[in-house]
């Protein structure tokens, strides 16, 4: 069980990683590589036949650090940028740029219903909306307009994708069946645990517990769970079939009342863990007059595959080029 906590920790913390570095050079990069509004049709070309834009400000010389008492220039910082991300950033402008053409051509709109419905699902992983606009500026450096308008490019983009693939009324029938629960809450339980090596320790819990001792304290003194013995044994709010957790834990949680205690339960990594129900809550779900319509976006996204595919056709149907 541990382990699979540390893993889940690692792989969570390298994708926020990759998150945010990919962000930030984004987010940053824009000011340096767009072209002043009021620059000539007409630029002369530099080396590697790069377009060189005229510098009317003098903002190219403009220092933003120095080492040594050497100076580095807003200019060789924008050219050191340009050359490490300047392919990667040049191409999501003009992603962008070929979906909102494609949006126009094929009546394509995203609703402040469907907005607002794309921004509490991305809202939820984080608590809610303040804490996921807060997240996004302090992660990637995006204001809340700038996080609203990455959520309507990514559902333009996919709407269009569902344009080039039909479902069906009967697939969607098919589908709602084979997946009762579809758009249901999802449930959460509140759990703490104490976890120890033997059933007989396991005993000697429940009996203080049931001599009036306070689960928090007994968590700290006697559980092996090195992340949750200081927060009185403290899991959280976790699904309540969560893959990251033993199924024979969840499944008695599932059973007890709010401030029940059971146990022992053994656990796959051989040790016993004694547990509370502090609470339980429903979360997220989708309106029933939307279930049709998401399952119809769901089954038609699988259909058209990757979304990076469809972003080529698009950049070749309106002749995307870059000038170098």
């Amino acid at each position: 069980m541990r382990k699979d906590r540390v893993l889940r920790t690692v792989v969570i913390f390298q994708a926020i990683c990759l998150i945010v570095l990919t962000g930030l050079v984004v987010v940053k990069m824009l000011p340096l590589l767009q072209s002043d509004k009021d620059e000539p049709e007409a630029a002369p070309s530099g080396e590697n036949g790069l377009i060189e834009h005229p510098d009317p400000e003098g903002m190219d010389g403009q220092v933003v650090a120095s080492v040594g008492g050497v100076p580095i220039t807003r200019g060789e910082l924008a050219k050191e940028l340009y050359s490490l991300h300047g392919d990667a950033v040049l191409r999501q402008m003009l992603v962008r740029r070929a979906v909102m053409l494609e949006a126009d051509v094929q009546g394509v709109n995203v609703s402040k219903d469907e907005l607002n419905l794309a921004l509490a699902q991305a809202a939820e992983a984080y608590g809610g909306e303040e804490a996921y606009f807060e997240a996004m500026q302090e992660q990637l450096g995006m204001s809340k307009e700038q996080a609203m308008a990455e959520l309507n490019h990514h559902l333009l983009l996919e709407a269009i994708a569902i344009r080039e693939a039909a479902v069906t009324e009967d697939e969607i029938k098919d589908y709602l069946r084979q997946h009762p629960d579809y758009g249901e809450p999802r449930r959460e339980l509140h759990l703490n645990w104490i976890v120890v090596a033997s059933p007989s320790q396991a005993g000697d819990l429940l009996t203080w517990l049931g001599d009036g001792d306070g689960f928090a304290e007994l968590a700290a003194a006697y559980s092996q769970d090195e992340y949750t013995a200081d927060s009185g044994g403290d899991l959280g709010f976790i699904d309540e079939d969560d893959p990251f957790y033993d199924a024979a834990l969840l499944a008695e949680a599932r059973n007890l009342q709010v401030g029940d205690i059971a146990g022992p339960i053994f656990l796959e990594d051989g040790l016993y863990a004694v547990i509370r129900l502090a609470g339980r809550r429903s979360k997220g779900g989708i309106p029933p007059e939307r279930v049709k319509e998401m399952v119809r976006r769901e089954l038609a996204l699988q259909r058209v595959g990757s979304l990076s595919s469809l972003e080529e056709k698009l950049l070749a149907s309106h002749e995307a080029s870059i000038v170098k």
